[in-house]
């Protein structure tokens, strides 16, 4: 079929043959330059012969490394932890306050606090890793599980729309692993394809979604958190380790409050 001119480049014109011709989200690929949402494909990855985890972080091939805010690390063939949020997740003032804390923890330490995150971990000693891990990793995350802001995915419709987008290319785009969708966040698992950088796929699951969340609750503004958090999998043991945070996350919410997908 003919893909209109102002879709932009990046966005492929192939679409899988699994989508049949009259799924109303065809309509949507025509007319936005938001890449198609996810859906659960019908194939198991166990019976194709396929793993999400394909491979450990190696470093000796080519990382290609951008920084904003937060350093973002990507390698082919790499597993990603993935950590993306509500824009009114964690308040401004206890954003601001976590991160003047941690900059000052970090200089009476001798570490420059523009250290990429991923390498300020090779800088401290044990005790060190310790102390950081519980005044600054696990504050943040904890903040997020405060349930803090509008928590737009406690409903039951909202997280569905999030996981079916997560799910709609999967084992064509990428493999997904393990996700839990929070009131106002949500982890993943995920390894791109060669063909689909990260952070295509995360614009693309953004974009998506907030256009249909803001839709369905009447609501226009900024939904998420324009920079994720992402980690590339070390090894088959930390895969391991993350999942298991991620089926414990939700401790002590009610089912309907969140949504939990186990890659088979």
């Amino acid at each position: 079929s003919h893909i209109p001119s102002h879709i932009p480049s990046h966005i492929p014109s192939h679409i899988p043959s699994h989508i049949p011709s009259h799924h109303p989200l065809l309509s949507l690929y025509q007319t936005t330059n938001t890449l198609l949402p996810a859906r659960r494909t019908t194939v198991s990855r166990q019976a194709a012969g396929l793993s999400y985890f394909m491979k450990s972080y190696n470093p000796n091939e080519e990382t290609h490394m951008t920084q904003r805010k937060l350093p973002h690390w990507e390698q082919k063939g790499c597993t990603y932890f993935i950590t993306f949020r509500l824009n009114d997740s964690i308040p401004k003032p206890k954003l601001i306050d976590w991160n003047q804390q941690r900059e000052r923890w970090l200089r009476s330490q001798g570490i420059n606090p523009n250290t990429p995150t991923a390498r300020i971990p090779g800088k401290l000693d044990d005790a060190q890793k310790s102390v950081y891990y519980q005044r600054f990793t696990k504050y943040y995350h904890d903040l997020l599980d405060r349930g803090l802001g509008k928590c737009e995915l406690r409903d039951p419709e909202n997280a569905k729309i999030v996981a079916d987008a997560l799910l709609f290319f999967d084992e064509d785009r990428y493999n997904m692993g393990d996700f839990i969708i929070m009131p106002n966040h949500t982890h993943l698992l995920v390894t791109p394809t060669d063909k689909y950088t990260l952070s295509q796929l995360l614009k693309s699951w953004k974009n998506f979604t907030a256009l249909k969340i803001n839709t369905r609750t009447q609501q226009s503004g900024k939904l998420w958190r324009a920079e994720s958090y992402d980690h590339i999998v070390r090894n088959d043991q930390q895969r391991l380790r993350i999942q298991k945070y991620i089926a414990e996350n939700p401790n002590g919410l009610k089912p309907h409050e969140y949504y939990h997908y186990q890659a088979k």
